[in-house]
């Protein structure tokens, strides 16, 4: 068996924070049980405290699953080439995301000034599922359209004064 050119590396970083938001969560969720168990305490904090651990736990299966299945490519020179290639544009793409997403968070916050809600809403939320890979462009369309009429229609009833909005 020949060695993978590929070397994995495990990512500290992003273990370290899954674990941070867990520790975190626990610490949370310890003391609020701690001081009362009553409904009226509890009713929100023990499902999200619990999907929020189970979550970073499948992040945390997942990445190692991740990891092992990079590590098991054979060892190919054209494989390796073009994987390289690939790995470079994959990574310039990466870097790039992150100054995209400033910009078009700082456009929604404009928008929510200078627009409405609901239209900067579905805006913001579309152009995101794009830049992150999202190639059915209906099913974005259709995703955000919902999301921005759920989220506008529950803001309207739990905010006490009315906001500026294009559609509703």
């Amino acid at each position: 068996m020949s060695k993978s050119s590929i070397e994995t590396r495990l990512d500290w970083g992003h273990l370290g924070l899954l674990a941070i938001f867990s520790l975190a969560t626990l610490v949370f969720l310890y003391d609020t049980l701690s001081e009362s168990f009553r409904l009226e305490n509890v009713i929100v904090i023990l499902p999200v405290s619990l999907l929020v651990i189970l979550l970073c736990a499948v992040q945390t299966v997942s990445y190692f699953r991740r990891s092992r299945s990079e590590s098991s490519i054979v060892n190919d020179q054209n494989l390796a080439g073009q994987m390289v290639a690939v790995e470079s544009a994959k990574q310039v793409l990466k870097q790039s995301r992150v100054p995209v997403f400033m910009a078009l968070l700082g456009l929604y916050v404009l928008g929510l000034i200078y627009v409405a809600f609901d239209l900067s809403t579905f805006l913001f939320l579309f152009f995101a599922l794009w830049l992150q890979g999202e190639k059915r462009l209906v099913f974005g369309a259709i995703y955000s359209a919902v999301l921005a009429l759920a989220l506008t229609w529950g803001l309207r009833y739990m905010v006490p004064f009315p906001f500026p909005t294009v559609f509703f």
